[in-house]
């Protein structure tokens, strides 16, 4: 008999007549787990998320390709933001100096 906890499998063997507990890691599992998590740090990283607040390894591609693009959406939206604000500091000040020369 074999029960399935977490990412560990726990056995209950007989062995001549006495019950000892194989626990067995599915390693495999773990390993694909860690690589899918690196990868998807990588490719959130340069929208600045944090990704401790996620459990990315154990997350559906799904999910996880709606997490990608919100984050792209909202990094995107920031740098246009800080854009338009740069363009207004500038125009403010182009609108400064217009109105300082005018009275003279």
């Amino acid at each position: 008999m074999a029960e399935q906890v977490d990412n560990t499998t726990v056995e209950v063997i007989d062995n001549d007549g006495e019950l000892a507990m194989a626990v067995r890691d599915s390693g495999m599992e773990v390993e694909r787990k860690a690589a899918t998590r690196e990868s998807r740090e990588t490719l959130l990283a340069p929208y600045g998320v944090d990704t401790t607040l996620y459990k990315l390894g154990d997350m559906p591609e799904a999910t996880f390709q709606q997490l990608l693009d919100n984050s792209r959406t909202a990094y995107e939206a920031k740098l246009a933001a800080e854009a338009k604000a740069e363009v207004d500091r500038i125009a403010a000040i182009a609108d400064w100096i217009e109105r300082q020369a005018k009275a003279l």
